[in-house]
């Protein structure tokens, strides 16, 4: 892991999140940051905009900000015009299959945001953070003394559990470089992490053997006999998600 990357990262981390402090509980519910070696990207989570970003220089970044902030009334009312107006903001829209995949991630994370009940009260920390070491974690979250690292998929994958392993082993083989970075993250702080765990994020399907998918976690996720020995990387979970309506409905008339 290259030092100066980190040290760009952490330097922005900072900026980011004494700018990030002023905005209200309704910007932060829609619009998170997440810095980067060379810039500081400002991403959405609206449902009708998931996961874009805009980047911008660090210097540019409270302007930037505060000309979102000024229009997030239209930009909630999710009407006709709001999706022209975050266009003219800055972002850009994605289509295809990654479209899809930062649908699920945007409304992974907002349900974190609103603290439902099915995330167990982990904290939302970051989406797709990375020390420049060419491996992003989709989501990471934050309890008591564990850091959480998530890895989502649209549909069910024997890659998962592997993939978020690797993950949360590279967290502890660097965690003086993580818990310097994510110490002044600007979404949430974290002010220090003894374990980590990995979660595999796939669809739930009718038909699939929930007992055959337990065990091949099961079996990908074995610790190694040294790591057996250490409480700082647990074993990996699936969580299995079902995509369903939920309404607010207006009291009658």
């Amino acid at each position: 892991m290259d030092k100066s990357t980190v040290d760009k990262i952490f330097k922005h981390a900072k900026i980011a999140r004494d700018a990030y402090a002023d905005m209200p509980e309704s910007f932060r519910k829609y619009f998170h940051l997440r810095p980067t070696s060379d810039n500081i990207t400002i991403v959405s989570t609206l449902p009708y905009a998931p996961m874009r970003g805009l980047s911008v220089s660090p210097d540019d970044l409270s302007e930037r900000l505060s000309a979102i902030q000024k229009k997030l009334p239209s930009l909630l009312s999710m009407s006709d015009t709001s999706g022209d107006l975050l266009r003219e903001l800055g972002f850009q829209a994605r289509r295809g299959k990654r479209a899809l995949e930062e649908d699920i991630q945007a409304s992974f994370i907002r349900g974190m945001l609103d603290n439902e009940s099915e995330y167990q009260g982990i904290a939302f920390v970051a989406s797709e953070l990375t020390l420049g070491d060419n491996k992003r974690f989709d989501v990471v979250g934050f309890k008591d003394d564990t850091l959480y690292i998530f890895e989502l998929k649209r549909a069910r994958t024997v890659t998962a559990a592997p993939q978020v392993k690797a993950y949360c082993e590279l967290v502890m083989e660097h965690r003086d470089s993580f818990e310097r970075v994510l110490f002044v993250y600007p979404n949430r702080i974290v002010p220090h992490f003894n374990r980590v765990k990995g979660i595999a994020v796939m669809s739930y399907a009718e038909n699939s053997d929930l007992k055959t998918w337990k065990d091949w976690c099961k079996a990908a996720s074995s610790l190694t006999p040294s790591q057996k020995c250490s409480p700082d990387i647990s074993g990996i979970d699936i969580w299995l998600f079902q995509q369903a309506l939920a309404f607010k409905k207006l009291p009658n008339s």
